[in-house]
C-alpha cells in the first residue's frame, strides 16, 4: 500500500482509493499532470508544473499553493515511498467551491526494449468530437472520453487509440502523435484540439537541433496509413514507434530511421538529466 498526498496530508490509500482519484472517475473541473521519475530524479518538472499551473489558471480554479511547494511534496511523496523508478501524477480538482490537491505516485516499469522494437498496434475511435476546443493546453480530469476509447482499443487487441476531430487526427488517448514523409516530421497542429504535450515538446527541440524538419499539419487517416514510419510520445513511454493502424502495416511494419534516431537523442537527454549535479530539464 503506498502513501499518497492529499490536501495537505500523507495518507495511505488503497488501489481502490488510488484509482477513485483518477482522471475520468474525479467530480468537479480540474487538471492533472503524469509526471515519470528515473532513478529518483523527476524529468522535466518544471515543464509540468507551469503547465498545472496555466490550465488552473484557463478554468479559473483558485489555488494557494506555490510551485515550490507542491514541488517538495512531489519529492516527500516519491521519498516516503521509497521508489527510484516511478510514474507520479498530480492532480488539481475544484468541487462544491473547495479545490483538492492529490499526488499518487506508483512504481513503473518500463516496456522492455522488444517492445519498441515491435511498436504498437493503433485503431482509429468510432467517437467524432472535437475534446479540448480551445483548451488545447489544458490537461484535464473530465478524461472519460479518452478512457472509454482507449478500453474499447484494448478490449480489440490494439494498444492506443487515435482520436479524431470532425475529419483530423487529433491525438492518441494518452499520447501525442507523429509521422514521417519525405523525411519531414508531421504532427497536427494544437488548433485540431491536441494537448501539447511535454514529450512532444521536447522532439520539436530535437528534432530542429539535428536538422529534421518538424511541420504541423491537419493530418486525416489516410496520412498515418500512408506514412513511412510513425511514433507516439508521453512522458511513460518516451518515445513508442507506431507499426500498424487498423490492422494495416505503416511501411514495413518496424520502426523507422528518424524514429530509432529521435529514441537515442531522447535517451541522451535523460542520460544528461541524470548526471550527478545536474537539477534543471
Amino acid at each position: 500500500m503506498y502513501k499518497i498526498f492529499f490536501d495537505g496530508h500523507f495518507i495511505y490509500a488503497s488501489h481502490d482509493t488510488q484509482e477513485s482519484l483518477s482522471p475520468g472517475r474525479l467530480p468537479g473541473q480540474g487538471v492533472f499532470e503524469t509526471l515519470r521519475l528515473y532513478d529518483g530524479k523527476i524529468f522535466a518538472l518544471s515543464f509540468h508544473l507551469r503547465r498545472l499551473g496555466a490550465g488552473l489558471k484557463k478554468l479559473r480554479i483558485p489555488f494557494s499553493f506555490s510551485y515550490k511547494d507542491l514541488e517538495k511534496d512531489i519529492h516527500r511523496t516519491v521519498c516516503l515511498n521509497k521508489l527510484k523508478n516511478a510514474r507520479v501524477r498530480v492532480t488539481v480538482w475544484r468541487v462544491r467551491k473547495k479545490t483538492h490537491v492529490a499526488i499518487v505516485a506508483v512504481a513503473y516499469r518500463p516496456y522492455a526494449a522488444s517492445r519498441y522494437k515491435k511498436g504498437f498496434k493503433v485503431c482509429f475511435s468510432s467517437v467524432r468530437c472535437p475534446f479540448r476546443e480551445g483548451y488545447g493546453n489544458v490537461k484535464s480530469i473530465r478524461y472519460k472520453p479518452f478512457l472509454a476509447a482507449y478500453e474499447r482499443a484494448l478490449r480489440q487487441g490494439y494498444d492506443e487509440v487515435i482520436l479524431l476531430n470532425k475529419k483530423n487526427i487529433v491525438e492518441g488517448s494518452r499520447t501525442n502523435i507523429f509521422l514521417v514523409k519525405n523525411r519531414q516530421l508531421l504532427t497536427p497542429a494544437l488548433s485540431s484540439g491536441c494537448l501539447n504535450g511535454i514529450t512532444r515538446q521536447i522532439i520539436f527541440k530535437l528534432a530542429k537541433k539535428t536538422g529534421i524538419r518538424v511541420r504541423e499539419a491537419r493530418l486525416q487517416p489516410q496520412d498515418l496509413e500512408q506514412a513511412e514510419e510513425a511514433f507516439l510520445t508521453n512522458s511513460l513511454i518516451e518515445i513508442m514507434p507506431l507499426t500498424f493502424v487498423q490492422r494495416q502495416p505503416i511501411a514495413n511494419g518496424q520502426p523507422g530511421p528518424v524514429t530509432r534516431q529521435l529514441r537515442a537523442l531522447y535517451a541522451r537527454e535523460v542520460g544528461k538529466f541524470l548526471m550527478p549535479g545536474i537539477d534543471g530539464e
